[in-house]
């Protein structure tokens, strides 16, 4: 269907199309708490029941049971296939769709292949001119800094030499031509017409994407001249607003959070001790596209950046873009000011993962932030941080969180519970808070329709129930490919159940939408309901092993239908009694 195009790009594709922003395209929506509301457009209604799930990327409808991600969407609405929806969608993203066989694209295509072994071979100049004797000042800078032989080899850490044109030169004799360097962002042409080098006299971290390819590069001076840093620039494989430096080591983590940091050296550093679940976004403004990033590979997401202003402005537009994304997301504040790297000079490694531990919440980071602002000694100011701080808890949706809050500041700043409690109130009925949506239940929707096969539909659904739970949590991996492989899927589960195996295999995060990309689109509706099923507030492994028995309890049911149908002499009725056993003891577990 649509083989042409890698699975990264289909993502890709998906990542740069809001599920909320292209729906809205089509139907009005409502917020409704966490989620969006409209009339569903596959049905007639009269109330809303088409819910939009900003977190996760899908839709579902509670009254026609329609459901699946953005691609689901535009094919049903639109009436096009995959590949149909695909280019529609990447055209409305202002992504370049190549056509199968177009002369454009195998340009484009080689351009892309000759940029990626440009930054190779320009890292490895770097990395050896590190070394290189005539370079004692960028070694000693090494050396005060502390990095290891290992880590520098790990990062590819390098040093671009003073000479103007050391890495240009080098490239052109290799053969490559000066557009093609001129591409790459390495070099720029001076008014004599002449290449010279964009980086010299600074320390080089090479950029990696999450498939290992080295996209662009940051630079550091080892002097006091500015600036301080130097990026590539945008090019046909870098664009800043989608990458996170680090993340091709950190998604191989253990950990289920992610820590991110405003600087290349502090990444760097952390990973020296020991701390392998940190990244840097490339300039401290943290984009949706990174949040979506990091949410596919971590359950929380703690950001350290600076405690300065223009640091804290970062951490609040950090928090605000995490949060809207359905990320859990906390601050950590380092004593002092200090960043991460000087901490851990100071203080050691293990006293900078208990700062990471004792991060504070967002709405904890929000109300200190407000009272740094405020002198609360004036009346008025006092009164103006309580309305504030009524503004930031009008926001937290539960209810035993929110009272929490309450309480503590109530007592910290002498006011009564009723009051704070009574502006919340009037703010939340300001903003439409108070209305609450009931949910309709969510209905398994019928895949065979014939009555005699309802185990197959159960086996079925509870077999996406499965791939569901280790979508939303995929750490339940690890507890349910012990006891259920790929091949013992149903045959309309079977490919999807592989791709899912696969990836997580490979230590590759995998979301719910994501799978929906791969999942035969006349079965989206049907794995979207279970998705919504597929959540358990108390413990989730054991909310697993219930669907492997019920699976196991349909599979000897079935089975004991198949004998029974047959049963035409005594060797099939001592059979049939043997399943009927089986099945008893399995009911009694």
């Amino acid at each position: 269907m649509a083989e042409f195009y890698s699975d990264e790009f289909i993502e890709e594709v998906r990542l740069n199309n809001d599920i909320v922003d292209v729906i809205g395209e089509y139907i009005k929506l409502e917020k409704r708490g966490s989620n969006y509301f409209g009339l569903c457009p596959f049905h007639n209604e009269k109330t809303p029941s088409f819910c939009v799930e900003p977190n996760k990327q899908y839709y579902h409808c509670f009254g026609c049971g329609q459901g699946g991600n953005v691609y689901s969407f535009v094919m049903y609405v639109e009436n096009l296939d995959f590949l149909e929806s695909l280019k529609l969608l990447a055209e409305r993203a202002n992504m370049q769709l190549p056509e199968m066989g177009s002369l454009l694209n195998k340009e484009k295509e080689n351009l892309q292949k000759q940029l990626f072994q440009i930054n190779l071979e320009a890292a490895r100049v770097f990395y050896k001119s590190l070394f290189d004797s005539s370079n004692i000042v960028a070694q000693m800078y090494i050396k005060n800094r502390g990095l290891t032989k290992d880590v520098i080899k790990k990062f590819g850490i390098g040093y671009s030499n003073s000479n103007w044109d050391t890495l240009s030169t080098y490239l052109l004799q290799k053969g490559y031509t000066q557009e093609a360097l001129l591409q790459s962002g390495l070099a720029i042409k001076g008014q004599n017409g002449k290449l010279h080098d964009r980086f010299r006299k600074r320390i080089m971290f090479p950029i990696t994407n999450v498939r290992g390819n080295i996209i662009g590069f940051g630079g550091r001076v080892i002097d006091d001249s500015m600036p301080k840093y130097m990026n590539s620039p945008e090019t046909l494989i870098y664009h800043k607003g989608k990458e996170l430096y680090g993340l091709n080591i950190a998604k191989n983590t253990k950990q289920k959070r992610m820590l991110i940091v405003e600087g290349y050296m502090d990444v760097v550093s952390l990973h020296q001790s020991g701390i392998d679940n940190v990244v840097a976004s490339l300039g401290t403004a943290l984009t949706q596209m990174q949040g979506r990033v990091l949410k596919k590979y971590s359950e929380e997401v703690v950001i350290s950046y600076d405690a300065d202003s223009a640091g804290q402005a970062a951490t609040m537009k950090g928090i605000d873009i995490l949060n809207g994304i359905g990320c859990k997301v906390k601050v950590l504040s380092i004593p002092d000011g200090k960043d991460p790297d000087e901490f851990i000079k100071k203080n050691g490694p293990e006293k900078f993962k208990l700062l990471i531990e004792g991060a504070i919440s967002l709405v904890e980071y929000k109300i200190r932030i407000a009272r740094k602002q405020l002198n609360l000694e004036d009346m008025d100011s006092k009164i103006g941080f309580l309305n504030t701080v009524a503004s930031i808890l009008v926001k937290v949706e539960n209810n035993v969180e929110r009272e929490m809050y309450v309480n503590r500041i109530s007592k910290e700043y002498s006011i009564s519970v009723d009051s704070l409690n009574a502006e919340i109130y009037r703010l939340a009925e300001g903003n439409n808070k108070k209305q609450q949506y009931k949910l309709m239940t969510v209905k398994p929707k019928v895949i065979v329709k014939d009555s005699k096969k309802n185990e197959i539909n159960r086996i079925i659904q509870n077999e996406m129930l499965i791939m569901a739970f280790i979508c939303n949590e995929n750490s339940v991996f690890q507890l349910i490919k012990e006891r259920f492989k790929p091949e013992e899927f149903s045959d309309v589960n079977k490919a999807t159940a592989r791709v899912l195996y696969d990836r997580l295999t490979q230590n590759k995060g995998i979301t719910a939408a994501e799978l929906l990309n791969i999942i035969d689109s006349k079965y989206a509706s049907v794995f979207t309901t279970e998705i919504q099923r597929a959540h358990s507030d108390g413990n989730v492994e054991a909310a697993v092993l219930d669907v492997f028995r019920r699976i196991e309890l349909d599979k000897l049911e079935l089975l004991r239908k198949q004998v029974s149908s047959i049963s035409d002499n005594e060797g099939d009725v001592e059979l049939l009694n043997q399943l009927l056993k089986e099945i008893r003891l399995k009911k009694k577990k």
